[in-house]
C-alpha cells in the first residue's frame, strides 16, 4: 500500500469567536495549544483530512473537494474531510444558530488553501507502507443521559447504558520500517473544558503526544459516535467543566493507552483495493410547519429565545422556497459514505452528529470491523435513537433548534437510518 501524509499548522493570526458553547462569548483569550490540520493519502486514490475544528462546514468541504477535482495532482482522489468536533475550536458551518459558534468568512477561506497545501504535501510524499493495528479502550467517557423522577432528561453521567468505549489505533511503517502514520479512532466528545481559550481538545493532546512518541510521523484523530457520550468529570451525580490541565491529563491518560495497545499490534495483509461510494438519504422529519404556524409559534417565546430564533430562520427559508413549498419540509437530507481500504480499515461517514447506539448497531449487526465517523463534509446535526426521542432532551429536542433544522426528527428515522446504514456497507 502507498501511504502519504502531511500535518499544516491552521491556528488564526488573529484571535477570533470559538464554538461549541453558547455561553461563552468574545474573542479566545489565549492559544492553549495551536490547531492543526492532518492529512493521509492512501494509495493514489483517497484522501483522509482531520481538522482540529468543531464542525467542519458543507460549503468548505464543497469548495476544498472542487479545488481538488480541478487540479492535475489531485483530481484522482476522493477526499473525506473530518472535523475532531473540538469544543475549543472553531464553527465553519455556516446554516446554524450562532450561539454554536460565529463562522469568520475569511478564516474559512484561508483553511481552504490550508487543506489544499496539506493534500499536495501528502500526495507527494506516498511510499509503499504495511499496516499494523492495534485496539485499546477510552476509559474516561459516559452516557450524559438521564431521566430524572419527573419523567425528564437531565444530562448527567449514568454509567448504566453501556457504550462502545474501544479505542482503535492503525500503524504505517514504511519498508524501511519507520512509522510513518498513524490514525486514531474513539467516541467520546471533547467537552472537558469551556474556557475561552483555542486547542484541539483531548483529540489534539492525543495526536501530539503519540507524534512526539513517533517524531516524524504524523498521528490522524477520527472522531466516532459520540453524540450522548461525554468525558466523565463529575461531583455528587453531576457533570462540571475542567481547565485546560484536565484537557492535558486526560488525552495524555488515552495517548498512553493507544501507545499500550501498539506493542501487541498485529501485521494487517491488505486483501482488496481502497473503495469509496456515498449516497445522500432522506431522514424523517416529525412535523411539517406553514408560515401562520411558524409566526405563531414564534410569538410564545421571547426575541432572545432559540425558539424564536429558529423560528424565524424558518420563515426566511419558507419565504425564498418556491410558491408550491407552501409548508416546510417532511425529510431532511443525510450524506453517507464508505470507505473500505483493503478490507484493513472500513470507515462509515456521516455529516452529522450521532448517538453511540448507531455504532453498536453497525457493530452487532452488520460488520464488526465497520467503524462510523462524525461530523465529516460537513454538518447537518444531531440524530438520536426511537427512544431518545420518545424521552426528550437536548439531543433529540433542542438540539435541533440551535442547527436550524426544519423539525426534529421523526422517531422513525432510527430504522431509516440503520436501514441506510446496512446498505452501505453491505452493497457490493
Amino acid at each position: 500500500m502507498l501511504v502519504g501524509c502531511s500535518k499544516i499548522y491552521i491556528t488564526p493570526v488573529d484571535p477570533m469567536p470559538l464554538g461549541g458553547f453558547d455561553f461563552r462569548v468574545g474573542e479566545y483569550k489565549r492559544v492553549a495549544m495551536p490547531i492543526h490540520c492532518r492529512c493521509l493519502v492512501l494509495n493514489q486514490s483517497v484522501a483522509i483530512v482531520s481538522l482540529e475544528l468543531l464542525f467542519v462546514g458543507e460549503a468548505v468541504t464543497k469548495e476544498i473537494r472542487q479545488r481538488a477535482a480541478s487540479h492535475p495532482q489531485l483530481k484522482h482522489l476522493n477526499v473525506q474531510i473530518c472535523a475532531t468536533h473540538s469544543h475549543s475550536s472553531f464553527q465553519t458551518e455556516y446554516g446554524h444558530s450562532p450561539r454554536l459558534g460565529e463562522v469568520n468568512h475569511d478564516y474559512c477561506q484561508t483553511l481552504v488553501e490550508w487543506v489544499i497545501e496539506a493534500l499536495l504535501k501528502a500526495q507527494h510524499n506516498q511510499e509503499p507502507a504495511q499496516i499494523r493495528s492495534a485496539r485499546s479502550t477510552c476509559d474516561f467517557g459516559v452516557h450524559r443521559r438521564v431521566v430524572n423522577a419527573q419523567g425528564c432528561v437531565e444530562m448527567a453521567p449514568n454509567p448504566n447504558v453501556a457504550f462502545d468505549n474501544s479505542a482503535h489505533i492503525w500503524q504505517f511503517v514504511s519498508l524501511s520500517g519507520q512509522v510513518k502514520a498513524l490514525m486514531v479512532h474513539n467516541h467520546c466528545h471533547p467537552t472537558i473544558s469551556a474556557e475561552n481559550s483555542l486547542s484541539g481538545e483531548y483529540p489534539g493532546v492525543v495526536s501530539d503526544v503519540i507524534e512526539q512518541n513517533y517524531p516524524n510521523a504524523v498521528c490522524l484523530f477520527l472522531q466516532g459516535f459520540c453524540g450522548d457520550i461525554r468525558p466523565n468529570l463529575s461531583r455528587s451525580n453531576q457533570f462540571y467543566r475542567g481547565d485546560f490541565g484536565d484537557v492535558a491529563q486526560l488525552g495524555k491518560q488515552l495517548a498512553n493507552n493507544y501507545l499500550a495497545a501498539l506493542t501487541t499490534s498485529i501485521e494487517r495483509i491488505p486483501t482488496a483495493t481502497c473503495c469509496y461510494r456515498e449516497e445522500t438519504v432522506d431522514l424523517p422529519l416529525a412535523r411539517r410547519f406553514t408560515a401562520e404556524q411558524l409566526t405563531n409559534y414564534q410569538a410564545d417565546f421571547a426575541p432572545d429565545d432559540i425558539h424564536f430564533e429558529w423560528a424565524e430562520q424558518q420563515l426566511i427559508r419558507l419565504e425564498k422556497a418556491s410558491e408550491d413549498n407552501s409548508t416546510t419540509p417532511s425529510t431532511h437530507p443525510v450524506k453517507l459514505g464508505w470507505l473500505n481500504i483493503c478490507d484493513v480499515i472500513k470507515l462509515v461517514t456521516i455529516n452529522a452528529e450521532v448517538v453511540n447506539e448507531y455504532q453498536r448497531y453497525i457493530t452487532e449487526s452488520i460488520d464488526s470491523e465497520a467503524l462510523a465517523v462524525g461530523y465529516s463534509n460537513g454538518m447537518i446535526g444531531y440524530i438520536a435513537t426511537a427512544e431518545q426521542i420518545n424521552q426528550g432532551g437536548y439531543e433529540a429536542d433542542l438540539s435541533s433548534y440551535y442547527f436550524y433544522l426544519p423539525s426534529t426528527f421523526d422517531q422513525t428515522v432510527e430504522t431509516s437510518l440503520k436501514l441506510a446504514l446496512a446498505n452501505l456497507i453491505l452493497e457490493k
